[in-house]
């Protein structure tokens, strides 16, 4: 269903504590599996995301011989 522009979804109508437990069940989850969850920083631009995402891809891509 979609929405008009500027409209809070579900999600966005939740209290923060709701999305601080979920970053916070998140985290773990990468923390105890590094090799299935790569956790990537938004604090940079998009475009050196999307480099670290590339990088990360060709690393796991080499080390599986894909």
């Amino acid at each position: 269903r979609a929405k008009q522009v500027g409209e809070p979804d579900r999600l966005e109508l939740e209290a923060m504590d709701f999305h601080y437990r979920l970053y916070e069940g998140y985290k773990a989850l990468a923390q105890s599996e590094p090799g299935r969850i790569k956790r990537i920083d938004a604090t940079k631009t998009p475009d050196e995301m999307k480099e670290d995402i590339y990088a990360y891809l060709e690393e796991l891509c080499a080390k599986e011989q894909i």
